[in-house]
């Protein structure tokens, strides 16, 4: 697999992963989003992120991760913002996953070409990675009970804790008196449970 470090990465890089894995989502949400209000009729948006997209990659997984995370947040606050339409959201995160996604150079459009990279070993995941059917499942089962984080891969739980545990440590402690910010706090709660009201669980989308 030809991978390099971040620091290495060029702009063709960065214009091709980004347009391929974050493009690719917002063209998606914008070509079906506004036809499912249309017909009135509820509906729900997967959109696919990965497990680089709760925890960094490693460092040659830089843009890669960029795009995930970036999947994460939009996936979360569209969730915010389309529940009064009856529309719900998931964020499939998969770890190592049976498939030919290390492959995708070969597909690499000719106008973000870059000078060839040595191999890295890794393991393959043809040999390693999770059924996709398995995947599929629970994507199902998160349209139908209508739950925003579609994980499969129990072995990358602890990465996931020692990031938000590292990100939590990190908050000051101390007691906020100031009126401004926590006006601002009020008005975020309640702006995200009123948001969050409207996703009821398992409303009969299935």
């Amino acid at each position: 697999q030809k991978r390099c470090p971040s620091e290495e990465f060029t702009t063709e890089d960065w214009d091709w992963i980004m347009g391929v894995n974050l493009n690719g989502v917002i063209n998606g949400i914008l070509a079906f989003l506004p036809r499912l209000r249309r017909h009135g009729e509820g509906g729900h948006i997967v959109n696919t992120s990965s497990i680089a997209g709760l925890v960094p990659a490693p460092a040659w997984g830089g843009i890669y991760s960029t795009s995930k995370f970036a999947i994460h947040g939009l996936s979360g606050s569209l969730r915010l913002s389309v529940g009064k339409h009856r529309i719900g959201v998931s964020v499939l995160c998969p770890g190592a996953t049976r498939s030919n996604v290390r492959n995708s150079e070969r597909l690499r459009p000719a106008r973000y070409a870059r000078a060839a990279r040595p191999p890295i070993s890794m393991p393959s995941l043809q040999q390693i990675g999770v059924d996709p059917m398995l995947i599929g499942e629970r994507v199902v089962q998160a349209i139908q009970h209508n739950t925003f984080y579609v994980i499969a891969h129990a072995e990358n739980k602890a990465h996931v804790q020692a990031f938000v545990q590292e990100m939590l440590a990190a908050f000051p402690d101390e007691k906020v008196t100031d009126e401004g910010r926590l006006s601002y706090i009020r008005w975020f709660d309640q702006a995200t449970a009123e948001a969050l009201a409207l996703q009821t669980a398992d409303d009969g989308r299935s």
